[in-house]
C-alpha cells in the first residue's frame, strides 16, 4: 500500500487543487452557480453574490427560480434535468436583487454528470447585460425620437434609393405631391426620375451633387403632383 509520506503528499496536491478550485470558481469575473437535481443552488460563486447583493447563505440551498423574474423558470430547470431543452445557445433572463431591483443577464447551462454518467445537476454562468439594455433603449428612444421628427416635419423628407425609388417619405411630402399618405406616394410611385421630375436633367443633376458627398442646398426644380399639376420646390 502507499506509505504514510506518500499519502501525506497526495492530501497536500488535493488540498493545494481544491484551493486552486475555490479560488478561480470565486474570483472568476463571470457569476457562476450549481444546482442539484431538485433545482436548488449548490454553490455560487463570489462574483455572482456581488452581482446580486446576497450572502451565500441566503442562496444556496434555495430553489433558482425564487431569484427569477420569469415564472418559465421551474419548468425550464425541469426539463433541463431530464436532458431536454436548448445548452448550446444563451438566453436572457431577468434576476432579483436583494434590494428590489432587477437585473437581466446572459445564461449559460450546461449539466453536471456524476461517474457514472447519470445527471447531477446543472452549472449555470450568468453575465450582466444591464449596460447593453441600457444602449438598446436608448437608441430605441433615439430611433423614435427620429422617427416623430420625420412624421411630424412640416418639410418634405424623403430617402432615395439608387435606383430612384423612394424608400421612406413623410406625410409633409405626400401633401406636397398632392398624394393621400405616405403608403400611397412609396405604392404610387415607382421611378422618381420619370414620374416626379418634371424635367429629367434636373434629377441627374441632384444625383450627381449627392454622389460628389455635397450637401444639396437650395437646389430648385419642377415637381408633378399626383394630378399632373406642377409645383417649383427647393431641395
Amino acid at each position: 500500500g502507499m506509505d504514510v509520506h506518500e499519502q501525506r503528499k497526495a492530501e497536500r496536491a488535493l488540498k493545494s487543487s481544491e484551493a486552486g478550485f475555490r479560488e478561480l470558481f470565486h474570483d472568476a469575473p463571470v457569476a457562476y452557480h450549481e444546482l442539484d437535481t431538485s433545482g436548488r443552488i449548490v454553490r455560487v460563486n463570489k462574483t455572482e453574490l456581488a452581482l446580486l447583493g446576497y450572502t451565500a447563505e441566503e442562496m444556496v440551498g434555495r430553489p433558482i427560480w425564487e431569484f427569477c423574474v420569469e415564472n418559465t423558470s421551474k419548468e425550464a430547470v425541469a426539463a433541463k434535468l431530464r436532458g431536454g431543452g436548448n445548452f448550446e445557445e444563451a438566453f436572457q433572463r431577468n434576476f432579483l436583487r436583494k434590494d428590489g431591483s432587477k437585473i437581466p443577464v446572459l445564461i449559460r447551462d450546461r449539466l453536471i454528470h456524476d461517474a457514472s454518467g447519470v445527471i447531477c445537476g446543472i452549472r449555470t454562468t450568468m453575465q450582466d447585460i444591464s449596460e447593453l439594455k441600457r444602449t438598446e433603449m436608448s437608441l430605441r428612444a433615439a430611433e423614435e425620437n427620429y422617427r416623430k421628427i420625420f412624421e411630424d416635419a412640416i418639410e418634405g423628407i424623403f430617402q432615395i434609393g439608387p435606383d430612384g425609388h423612394f424608400i421612406n417619405a413623410n406625410p409633409a411630402l405626400a401633401t406636397v405631391l398632392g398624394y393621400a399618405s405616405s403608403s400611397q406616394l412609396l405604392e404610387e410611385v415607382s421611378d422618381i426620375a420619370q414620374q416626379i421630375y418634371v424635367r429629367r436633367e434636373s434629377w441627374e443633376e441632384f444625383r450627381e451633387a449627392m454622389a460628389r458627398g455635397e450637401s444639396v442646398k437650395g437646389f430648385e426644380c419642377e415637381m408633378r403632383r399626383r394630378d399632373g399639376s406642377l409645383i417649383v420646390v427647393a431641395q
